[in-house]
């Protein structure tokens, strides 16, 4: 079985998937995405017609650098904590996390659903209003393969 979580996402998607698994003793895999990437600023201008803000473009980079290195240091750590939690329960599973375009977030999504006969779409990312279209379109329509969908509060 296969569930896609956010990064920022509670784990009660997990815990409906994991108690799933558990009772009929098949193989978990996660996936975590972070939230969406910060999008790219347009080309520094040209030096002659705004230096101080030509200046300030690198400082802007390094910030988003440091977003990004902030949000992989944040996957690893839910990742290791979803990984011990599932081990915890004598769960076969595996975890992994995908630091993706949001464009490409259905074909990411695509190609795990292919390897798993069932996807398991819990609340949270239903709700999700950026990750959840994309991992639906990609799990249940590009891929073909059956998704079980468990609304936030069902047990």
């Amino acid at each position: 079985m296969f569930s896609v979580t956010g990064a920022d996402h509670s784990d009660e998607d997990l815990t409906t998937a994991a108690g799933l698994c558990a009772e009929v003793g098949a193989h978990l895999s996660v996936l975590i995405i972070p939230p969406p990437l910060l999008l790219m600023s347009s080309p520094p201008p040209e030096w002659n017609t705004g230096r101080a803000q030509a200046i300030a473009v690198p400082n802007y980079r390094f910030q988003q650098i440091e977003k990004f290195s902030q949000d992989v240091t944040r996957m690893e750590r839910r990742s290791a904590d979803i990984l011990k939690r599932l081990k915890a329960m004598s769960l076969s599973c595996d975890v992994d996390t995908d630091y993706c375009d949001p464009a490409s977030l259905g074909e990411v999504a695509r190609q795990r659903a292919l390897c798993a006969d069932l996807t398991i779409v819990g609340g949270d990312l239903l709700n999700d209003e950026t990750l959840g279209p994309p991992v639906v379109n990609g799990c249940l329509f590009d891929s073909g393969k059956p998704v079980l969908i468990v609304p936030k509060g069902v047990k």
